[in-house]
């Protein structure tokens, strides 16, 4: 049976081709009708994370909306004091985009040529304006 397909499909090329864009063709007008709306909701409610992101909401509110890392090299050193002036200055204009709540220095890497500052946000990352974001990235 499958010889007998195989032959027929060799001998109608064209038209094999010609079902298979008709096919797919089809396929997308069916998905964009039959489809529903899009989100962005990325919960499962009753689950155990979403039980701990409601705990985290309620109890520690600075820790439940979304953070960025910024990080920094400098190949004498991010420990040196030009850099940590360059660093605090960051992180106070960071601290002043809207939607930010800290801008707080992290961790060096061992041989102290690089450094992280999270960056907390009071929203989620689907929540926050573009403008935020972007503004953050810009002085970053």
């Amino acid at each position: 049976m499958l010889g007998r397909i195989a032959t027929w499909s060799y001998d109608h090329r064209r038209r094999v081709v010609g079902l298979w864009i008709a096919l797919v063709v089809a396929a997308s007008v069916l998905a964009g009708v039959a489809g529903g709306a899009t989100t962005q909701d990325f919960t499962v409610p009753g689950s155990d994370s979403a039980r701990a992101v409601e705990l985290l909401r309620e109890s520690f509110p600075r820790f439940a909306g979304g953070t960025v890392d910024v990080v920094y090299t400098d190949a004498d050193g991010v420990t040196g004091r030009d850099t940590a002036a360059r660093i605090g200055a960051l992180t106070g204009d960071i601290e002043a985009v809207d939607h930010v709540l800290a801008a707080e220095p992290g961790p060096v890497s061992p041989d102290g040529s690089t450094g992280m500052v999270k960056v907390r946000f009071d929203r989620d990352a689907q929540q926050l304006p573009a403008e935020s974001i972007e503004r953050v990235m810009h002085l970053a």
